[in-house]
């Protein structure tokens, strides 16, 4: 809405410049027209303050709203009644070029609608002026053949009129939604990016969880391994410290359950963790394929602004067009200048108003060139906007071989969880094997206190079970810090 509003005030804003320079030009057309007699004075002093409150009355709109629809009609609507009996009682055809400016700002308008309306009004006056002059004042057949002509021109400016706002229409129309849709495309691709990025924070946090079990789940090893050290010490004393071996084989159960806890809740995590590793895997599928859509789509802007460089061209074809036939109003200027050389001093008037048309179709012709000098200007921004939609296919490419090596980074991170997880299981198994070692160790101490030798044996035992269970639990810390490393590269590629 806000982008139409500014549009219009464009378009009534060039409306304001323009007006004033034709409204001075037809005072003065009809001033002259008064001086050399051919219109009394009567009409000329009217139809040229006419003019002036017509202009006036367009400034008092625009200064009180200059993105009003309305300011177009304040100089088409009047100028154009004003214009028909002026028309259709003038001697000459050179009249018709006074409304030739009204049809420049109505193609500046791009209104399909008005240049229909204003086009059939156009045709329907000289048609009426036609069968005027054939049935009341009884023209002879080269002036109805000059009005034939005007005729035809009149068709060719309507139907060049309405084809360039058209097209000029249905490119807008087009390129505003195919950089819609690029827009919506680019907003999934950041929700999904923010997705990622929630999934890695999500990630290393667990992993530095994991972290911290696994080096409690050390200490926890250490602490046994020092306990099975006291009761091998201790095997060899009298039977009185046999009941404080129970109680830290006591204690040496309870670390043990507490490590099963542990290891349990380490195994959880670990699940967890490959839960949100699948999870991350996904999203930088959907990202990929986000990613592989607006770049589908910048193609196509590319192409559709290519396709606008074309049709602009084509506008530029019509210029030419137009710039032919203003050389064929002055063509017919110049005949009319002739016949009225002929014609004498009956002529004289004549001859005036066709010069007056010759420098209308003058500035026709120099308005298609101001057109064209618009086109070549438009012929290079589409160039630009051609270059910058290449720019944007290269940042998406690399965006993603990004996403391809981020992909490369969860998959090793996964395969990496997996084995991790194939570690946290033998150290279950371990810990089962300790804690049945256990027992047996607390059994026997209870049945056979006599044996100390034997349950030296088995002290050594559990000692030798809990260093292997503790370079175990080394091996799972390196993992862990590499995991954590993986989350910090992909964090990087992420932000």
């Amino acid at each position: 809405m806000n982008d139409n509003k500014k549009n219009i005030a464009q378009e009534n804003k060039t409306y304001i410049i323009f007006s004033p320079i034709y409204v001075i030009f037809m005072s003065i057309v009809f001033l002259y027209v008064g001086i050399i007699g051919l219109r009394p004075w009567s009409i000329v002093m009217p139809v040229v303050a006419l003019f002036y409150i017509i202009l006036t009355t367009g400034w008092i709109v625009y200064k009180r709203n200059n993105n009003s629809v309305l300011l177009k009609y304040v100089l088409m609507v009047p100028i154009s009644i004003l214009w028909l009996p002026i028309f259709l009682t003038s001697h000459t055809l050179s009249s018709f070029a006074m409304l030739l400016p009204i049809l420049i700002i109505i193609i500046l308008y791009s209104n399909l609608k008005l240049i229909l309306v204003f086009g059939s009004f156009l045709i329907i006056s000289v048609v009426l002026r036609l069968f005027k002059d054939i049935l009341i004042l009884d023209t002879p057949l080269d002036m109805i053949s000059a009005h034939i002509q005007v005729i035809a021109i009149t068709c060719a400016l309507v139907f060049a009129a309405f084809l360039v706002v058209k097209r000029i229409k249905n490119l807008t129309a087009d390129l505003v939604t195919r950089v819609s849709e690029t827009e919506e495309a680019k907003e999934v691709q950041e929700k999904m990016i923010d997705g990622v990025v929630s999934t890695v924070d999500v990630l290393s946090g667990s992993s530095v969880e994991l972290s911290s079990f696994v080096s409690d789940f050390a200490d926890s090893a250490s602490s046994i391994s020092n306990s099975m050290q006291e009761i091998s010490a201790g095997a060899s004393s009298n039977a009185e410290s046999i009941q404080e071996q129970s109680v830290l084989i006591s204690d040496i159960r309870e670390k043990i359950e507490s490590a099963v806890k542990i290891s349990d809740d380490i195994e959880v995590i670990a699940k967890e963790e490959l839960a949100f590793v699948d999870e991350g895997i996904i999203t930088m599928g959907k990202l990929k394929s986000s990613a592989t859509t607006v770049n589908k789509n910048s193609n196509q802007v590319g192409s559709i602004i290519s396709a606008l460089g074309e049709r602009i061209k084509s506008i530029s074809t019509f210029a030419g067009e137009i710039t032919n036939i203003a050389e064929q109003t002055n063509l017919l200027a110049l005949n009319a200048s002739i016949e009225s050389a002929r014609a004498g001093e009956a002529g004289r008037g004549f001859a005036v108003v066709s010069e007056e048309i010759k420098k209308l179709a003058e500035q026709s012709k120099n308005l298609s060139a101001d057109i064209g000098t618009v086109i070549n200007e438009l012929l290079k921004e589409s160039d630009l906007s051609v270059e910058s939609m290449t720019e944007l296919n290269n940042a998406s490419n690399t965006q993603e071989k990004l996403i391809e090596k981020a992909n490369e980074i969860f998959s090793d991170i996964n395969n990496k969880a997996n084995t991790n997880s194939k570690y946290i299981r033998s150290v279950n198994a371990e810990i089962d094997f300790i804690a049945e070692a256990n027992d047996k160790i607390y059994s026997g101490i209870m049945e056979v206190s006599a044996v100390s030798e034997e349950t030296m044996a088995s002290a050594e035992e559990t000692t030798s079970i809990m260093q292997e269970f503790s370079e175990r639990s080394s091996q799972v810390s390196g993992l862990m810090g590499e995991v954590n490393n993986s989350v910090k590269t992909l964090r990087n590629l992420t932000e």
